[in-house]
């Protein structure tokens, strides 16, 4: 669609052997496309193949595999450091960074994958919309790759969730789990009372801290109380 010294000219800019200059040959001449005027409902058949063929092949939302992140539906730990609620982009966060120094975590979620509203409520088209710079939560740099861009989709977020949550949350992230109640112990600990999902089984963990990490903003409304929490209305 475009003279062929100006396609050659970014060959330079391409991955090594991924270039690949196009030749439609008996195509008919293509002067109405380069001038906007035809359109695309009658596309020669050669044109709209090739250009079909490229779009399929380079396509940005082409499946591709997640950082492994560990089993997701295993035995709940006894005892731990730190109880993280919430397995979407901030629980996710947070349960990695405390993981990092060294602390004992587990991070709950009721759902049955890590994302949050994210996995739940996103769809291929949902877009961040807000400070974006909260949602850089990976350093990418190198060449063919960039932090999160304005108005960041679903699968980019989503891979970056399952990015962080493949460095130290290897096997320390438990779905199918509903916390049922925390209770403060004289210690500072807390029991955290917990229910499966799908069994029903239920089991109280002890921890030193609990952190939550819950959208109240979105779906069913979520009673969450605790003593004294009237002064805070």
């Amino acid at each position: 669609l475009v003279p062929q010294a100006a396609m050659k000219a970014w060959e330079s800019f391409a991955p090594a052997g991924k270039f690949e200059l196009v030749q439609l040959g008996d195509a008919e001449p293509l002067d109405d496309y380069v001038q906007g005027t035809r359109y695309t409902l009658n596309a020669d058949p050669q044109v709209l193949a090739k250009l079909t063929e490229v779009c399929e092949r380079y396509d940005r939302w082409v499946e591709e595999e997640w950082p492994e992140i560990g089993e997701i539906d295993g035995p709940l730990p006894d005892k731990v450091d730190a109880v993280v609620v919430g397995a979407g982009i901030y629980g996710i966060y947070q349960a990695n960074f405390l993981a990092s120094t060294g602390l004992s975590v587990v991070c709950l979620d009721r759902y049955h994958e890590i994302g949050g509203v994210w996995n739940y409520y996103g769809n291929d088209y949902s877009r961040v919309n807000t400070s974006e710079v909260g949602y850089r939560i990976v350093n990418r740099e190198g060449a063919y790759v960039r932090p999160n861009e304005d108005h960041t989709p679903k699968r980019d977020i989503m891979r970056d969730i399952y990015a962080v949550a493949s460095q130290h949350l290897q096997g320390r992230i438990r779905c199918n789990v509903n916390v049922l109640t925390v209770d403060k112990q004289p210690d500072g600990g807390v029991h955290v009372k917990t229910r499966h999902v799908k069994t029903g089984a239920e089991k109280t963990i002890e921890a030193k801290a609990i952190s939550f990490h819950v959208n109240r903003r979105i779906g069913r409304k979520r009673e969450v109380d605790w003593e004294g929490s009237h002064h805070f209305r």
